[in-house]
């Protein structure tokens, strides 16, 4: 897929010296192209190898989500539900389901069908299953169009997110949930010394950062606002 022009001309406006391009899909290999080209020096945080010239901050999901699913069952949670909108499959996806094999732990993805989302996380609040969100952009839409089903939800089931949630804090009241969360204090940390040194440019390695298991999070500890447009 070919680089839109106008967007690459929007952030070069900006003059950016440097940038950092979080999880980019193959479609953004192009733009990223053409803004280095242009004089950007990039790098990329991602969970997944990417084509491009841009040295790498890798992501590794595997021991987090590893961590949660054996807690889980020793919890005797005997059967894993995750929710789908489509057929995208995330980059967690792969990762989240050999590990569900490889544990011997049952798993089904339930297909939101023509039924609204409220409804559709009332359904899975009833079933004897716990829930797994793999799908960042999935995950941000549920919170985003019913965020009290989602509060229920996380009152009646095992529930592991992989973002922050965002709903308004007070939505979210005193419920918990599990979470592998990245370490972002340990990132930015990271790619700032290597910014400052140079090191960011030169260096030959791909640092990897591990996720993190945090079980019975307080929700609201890990809840976010997003500014969404209104149409």
């Amino acid at each position: 897929m070919m680089a839109v022009p106008a967007f690459v001309d929007r952030i070069l406006a900006h003059r950016p010296d440097f940038a950092v391009w979080l999880a980019p899909a193959m479609a953004d290999v192009q733009t990223m192209e053409s803004l280095a080209d242009a004089g950007v020096r990039l790098t990329v945080l991602t969970s997944r190898p990417v084509l491009t010239r841009a040295p790498s901050y890798i992501i590794s999901w595997r021991h987090g989500i590893e961590a949660a699913l054996r807690a889980w069952k020793r919890k005797g949670v005997g059967r894993v539900t995750i929710p789908v909108e489509s057929q995208v499959r995330s980059a967690l996806s792969t990762v989240l389901e050999a590990t569900l094999r490889e544990l011997d732990m049952p798993y089904s993805r339930c297909p939101l069908g023509k039924e609204p989302i409220p409804q559709f996380l009332a359904r899975l609040a009833a079933q004897p299953a716990g829930v797994i969100f793999d799908y960042d952009i999935w995950h941000a839409k549920v919170c985003a169009q019913a965020p009290a089903a989602f509060a229920h939800l996380l009152s009646k089931q095992r529930v592991l997110n992989f973002w922050s949630l965002s709903i308004d804090a007070e939505v979210l009241g005193g419920v918990r949930t599990d979470a592998v969360l990245l370490p972002w204090p340990r990132i930015v940390n990271r790619m700032v010394d290597d910014l400052c040194s140079g090191a960011i440019i030169h260096t030959t390695e791909n640092p990897v950062f591990a996720a993190e298991w945090k079980p019975h999070v307080p929700a609201a500890q890990i809840a976010r606002l997003f500014a969404y447009e209104q149409v």
